[in-house]
């Protein structure tokens, strides 16, 4: 490299260094961008597959566990009549049956495909009650 660099003037010296060192950085950035996209695609997943179905499992239990208790309460104190009552506890059942449908669409693991049919007789259950 010393018979190279000794018959350069400064400027192309300093040029010469700048793109040794730059080079390396640009095909790090261009590698760690290629790295995060291939990661966001992981995450996207992730949040589908995984985190909106808990939120989704979450409603329905809210509806079932809190929901009815509170409509059923506030009958029990004569808080809420009977027509009024009827109507909220369907709102209610409607709901909690469009996110476990919803939740149902979604990429379960073989553990949550053997219990679905389980809860799904359950849920019929309930809706007789």
């Amino acid at each position: 490299m010393r018979f190279l660099a000794g018959n350069l003037r400064i400027k192309s010296k300093l040029w010469l260094a700048f793109i040794l060192v730059a080079t390396p950085l640009v095909l790090l950035c261009w590698a760690d961008f290629l790295a995060l996209r291939m990661g966001q695609s992981e995450t996207e997943s992730l949040l589908q597959d995984r985190l909106v179905p808990m939120q989704q499992l979450k409603s329905v239990a809210d509806a079932y566990g809190v929901q009815i208790s509170l409509i059923a309460e506030r009958v029990i104190h004569g808080q809420l009549g009977p027509e009024e009552s009827v109507r909220r506890l369907q709102a209610v059942r409607s709901q909690a049956r469009a996110q476990w449908a919803a939740y149902k669409a979604t990429f379960m693991v073989p553990a949550e495909n053997r219990i679905i049919p389980q809860v799904d007789a359950e849920m019929i259950g309930l809706g007789r009650a």
